[in-house]
């Protein structure tokens, strides 16, 4: 299960304020956590439609790393639900190598 967190909680976890890409085009709009992954949610500035971003721990130093990036999404709730989807995969040990 997910669970909603602030901007300030997502970038503690992960410090990284670049994420969402140039603050003239994208903007970071929700961020998740949730199953040992977080996850946020952009909104394109340009064309209005939406992305997701689903991470996890990518190795044993804990660093945060992307597993999954979709954009293009029409509807937040279309962002949102993949994300959580993507939140419930299970990656094989080693993925990120």
């Amino acid at each position: 299960m997910a669970t909603s967190i602030t901007k300030e909680e997502f970038h503690l976890i992960f410090d990284n304020d670049q994420v969402g890409s140039h603050p003239m085009l994208h903007e970071e709009k929700e961020w998740w956590k949730g199953n040992k992954r977080i996850g946020l949610i952009i909104q394109d500035k340009v064309d209005h439609d939406w992305s997701y971003v689903a991470l996890c721990q990518a190795d044993p130093t804990g660093k945060y790393q992307a597993f999954e990036i979709s954009s293009s999404c029409p509807t937040i709730e279309e962002a949102r639900k993949n994300l959580f989807a993507a939140f419930e995969v299970t990656l094989p040990d080693g993925w990120w190598s």
